[in-house]
């Protein structure tokens, strides 16, 4: 009971951040609700408190798809672009269990990307309705909230490098790249691909790629054949494109 109590008095204290300061430190606290919620101690509030978050966020998103984002005023515009950022974050950072991977529709029309008001959304769907939900924000013509979409989108290929290559081959990576998309976009994709390809580092050097080998019962001689780490080569593979 101690445990969870200290858990509801941390979990306020990030929704306060989360709610009021900058996208780095919004950020972070994302991170820390994720970690908290995936401790076997911390009781039921910080996993509702983020699926909450999640809901609010999108909900917002879905309210704002139609807008013309370059004529919204500053303070609606930051709203658009914090919302984008917490969504991404929150795909991210959540801890979906050993069996993460979705099934995403790669339509890039809004008529894919859910209705709130129809579907209740969870854990089972939260990935592939934010996925539409970017798709529709980087068609937007106004290159910082096409950059901040990209930046959100980035953060469901780090936590999930296979969906990366069933976008690769959609062209959408080619096109973010492209000269049509403008410099800022550009500078944008080669920042998410750094970061990215540094997770990736990050994740085999700290020995949590070996650990989910063990879990998958992967055999030494995969292991020594190079099949170890499907997810490393398959984001150095795109990446290389």
């Amino acid at each position: 009971v101690d445990a969870e109590r200290l858990s509801g008095v941390i979990v306020s204290d990030l929704g306060n951040v989360i709610n009021r300061l900058g996208s780095n430190a919004m950020s972070a606290a994302i991170e820390a609700l994720s970690k908290l919620a995936s401790h076997p101690h911390a009781g039921s509030l910080p996993e509702s408190k983020l699926i909450a978050l999640a809901r609010g966020f999108y909900s917002f998103l879905y309210r704002a798809r139609d807008a013309n984002v370059s004529k919204l005023n500053t303070s609606a515009r930051s709203m658009v672009h914090r919302a984008l950022s917490a969504l991404g974050s929150i795909c991210r950072f959540h801890d979906f269990g050993e069996d993460s991977s979705v099934d995403v529709d790669l339509t890039n029309d809004s008529s894919s990307v859910p209705d709130p008001s129809e579907i209740e959304l969870d854990w089972s769907n939260i990935v592939s309705s934010s996925y539409a939900m970017f798709s529709l924000y980087l068609q937007k013509e106004h290159p910082p909230t096409r950059c901040q979409a990209l930046r959100a989108m980035n953060g469901i290929f780090i936590a999930q490098p296979r969906l990366m290559l069933a976008v690769e081959q959609t062209g959408l990576l080619a096109d973010v790249m492209s000269e049509k998309s403008g410099r800022e976009q550009q500078l944008a994709a080669l920042q998410c691909w750094r970061e990215l390809l540094l997770c990736e580092e990050k994740r085999v050097e700290s020995g949590e790629a070996r650990e989910q080998m063990e879990a998958k019962h992967i055999t030494l001689s995969k292991r020594i054949s190079g099949d170890q780490d499907e997810d490393a080569s398959l984001v150095g593979g795109v990446m290389s494109q």
